[in-house]
């Protein structure tokens, strides 16, 4: 009787497929997780520069009767934080003189890499306007 050579080596290559599915498994994770990530980064991005737009608008009443343009604070704080919860995020304003600071904070929940133990990450926007008077086109 002849021993069949490749006896030795039954089940290898299930063993080789079941960890090049497990890799690849891994990749569209990172990829898929990864873009995700990206995306949350951008709409937190969006949201402080909308709540920055908000706050902006929040002038004093002299600034519209042709003297410098002033911030109105708290309305323009207010305004910011409203926009803000509106939407479901968090963060902080920072009014000072003419200039609106937003730093917005989210979470982003993995779909893939959730299954290999990696919990929410964080994804930060910032945004920073200043209220000028323009007319066409020259800051006045």
């Amino acid at each position: 009787m002849t021993k069949n050579p490749k006896a030795g080596e039954r089940g290898s290559s299930s063993l080789f497929f079941a960890a090049l599915t497990a890799s690849l498994l891994v990749v569209v994770g990172l990829v898929v997780d990864g873009s995700g990530m990206i995306k949350a980064t951008q709409q937190a991005d969006q949201l402080a520069q909308q709540a920055a737009r908000q706050a902006g608008q929040q002038l004093t009443d002299d600034a519209m009767t042709g003297d410098p343009v002033t911030l109105d604070k708290a309305p323009a704080r207010a305004a910011a934080e409203q926009y803000l919860t509106q939407a479901g995020a968090t963060g902080t304003v920072t009014v000072s003189g003419t200039k609106i600071t937003i730093n917005v904070h989210t979470n982003y929940h993995p779909r893939f890499l959730s299954m290999i133990g990696v919990g929410d990450l964080d994804a930060e926007g910032h945004a920073q306007v200043d209220s000028v008077r323009v007319l066409d086109g020259k800051e006045r």
